[in-house]
C-alpha cells in the first residue's frame, strides 16, 4: 500500500527493491510479515527504513493513508480497505511475496472446545 500520490503509484507492479528506499509502516515486530521482511532486507543488504511500528492491519492502513510510509501487507488485508481513497494498492512482484505459508498448531487432546475442533477441522479439510 502506497500513500495516495506517492511516486510509486504510479508503477504497477513494484519489487521489494522498489520499496525499500522509501520509509516502511511495519507491523509488529516479531511477526510472520516482519521477520520475511527482515530476511529479505538482509539478503539483499539493504535495511529497512522504518517510519513507525504498529499492531494492526487497519493502524498500518491508517499511518499509510497519513502519509507515514509505505505498508507491506497480505492481499486479504489490502482487500479489507477496497472502499479507502487514502491509499493506493499495488501488487509486490516478488515470488516469495505471493506464496505464504501459515499453520495452525494446536495440542492433540481428548476434550477440545466445540469451536476450536470445528476451526481445525475446517483447515484441515480446506488444505486437503
Amino acid at each position: 500500500m502506497l500513500p495516495f500520490g506517492h511516486e510509486l503509484a504510479a508503477v504497477d507492479a513494484l519489487t521489494f527493491s522498489d520499496v525499500v528506499r522509501f520509509p516502511i509502516v511495519a507491523l509488529q515486530a516479531g511477526g510472520s510479515l516482519d521477520q520475511i521482511l527482515n530476511e529479505r532486507a538482509d539478503a539483499a543488504r539493504t535495511p529497512l527504513k522504518l517510519s513507525v511500528t504498529v499492531n494492526s492491519f487497519d493502524a498500518q492502513c491508517r499511518m499509510v493513508e497519513a502519509g507515514l510510509g509505505i505498508g507491506i501487507v497480505p492481499t486479504s488485508a489490502a482487500s479489507a480497505f477496497a472502499g479507502s481513497q487514502g491509499f493506493v494498492r499495488r501488487p509486490l512482484d516478488e515470488t516469495w511475496a505471493s506464496h505464504r505459508t501459515l499453520r495452525v498448531h494446536a495440542l492433540r487432546k481428548s476434550s477440545r472446545l466445540k469451536a476450536v475442533q470445528a476451526l481445525i477441522d475446517l483447515l484441515v479439510h480446506h488444505e486437503g
